[in-house]
């Protein structure tokens, strides 16, 4: 039985957006986990530090372009489901 090359590709695209959506929240968890370790280290400074809200950090950054890159993907493979 063969398998079609666009149903390899959706399976590889899927594939690749669940590990991306797992490795951006562990991310997340890890920043969370960084930030509270930090004040706790630093008692005397958690009045003063306003850390920055995960989304506007670089660690975010890192994630942009391949996720902007998997919508595309998934809205052209939908596109072709439709027709």
């Amino acid at each position: 039985m063969a398998v079609s090359k666009f149903r390899i590709a959706a399976l590889l695209l899927l594939t690749v957006s669940i590990i991306y959506a797992v490795a951006l929240y562990i991310d997340m968890q890890n920043y969370e986990a960084w930030k509270q370790a930090y004040l706790q280290s630093h008692p005397d400074l958690a009045l003063w530090i306003d850390f920055a809200p995960y989304a506007t950090t670089n660690l975010l950054a890192v994630f942009i372009a391949p996720v902007l890159m998997l919508f595309w993907s998934f809205l052209i493979i939908w596109k072709r489901l439709v027709r």
